[in-house]
């Protein structure tokens, strides 16, 4: 799947909207600060890393839905509900507190979002040709 991602990122360059690489590299540069137990900034270079990550990231994310549209690729509820299942057994969470705090955070749509990546990253390793390198 990360091959695949990696390739998407590279083949597809197009105009991004800001705000949504800001967001995902302000959620990057989070996960870094608490990755280096905030014990140091982050350098120029590795911010600029995150940066092109952000960017990656958000070129996949687009590409991943316009190839599920195209294919149509979609997640029933019964996978979303399987999914909330496992994730709230993992956490020791109940099954009903945990839906409702989804659907009040607004992370329901992004688990959503997720299993279609999922789904769509499988369609696309069914069909590719493995090369070695």
């Amino acid at each position: 799947a990360k091959q695949i991602e990696e390739y998407l990122a590279d083949q597809y360059r197009f105009d991004l909207p800001q705000t949504v690489v800001d967001a995902e590299y302000n959620a990057l540069i989070r996960n870094a600060s608490q990755a280096e137990d905030d014990a140091k900034e982050l350098d120029e270079k590795q911010k600029k890393e995150l940066r092109k990550q952000a960017s990656d990231r958000v070129t996949v994310s687009y590409v991943l839905a316009e190839i599920a549209e195209k294919e149509k690729i979609s997640v029933t509820e019964k996978e979303l509900d399987a999914h909330i299942r496992v994730t709230a057994a993992q956490l020791y969470v109940k099954y009903e507190k945990f839906k409702a705090h989804l659907e009040e955070t607004g992370g329901i749509y992004r688990l959503q979002e997720r299993i279609i990546e999922d789904k769509v990253l499988d369609f696309l390793y069914s069909k590719a040709r493995v090369a070695e390198k």
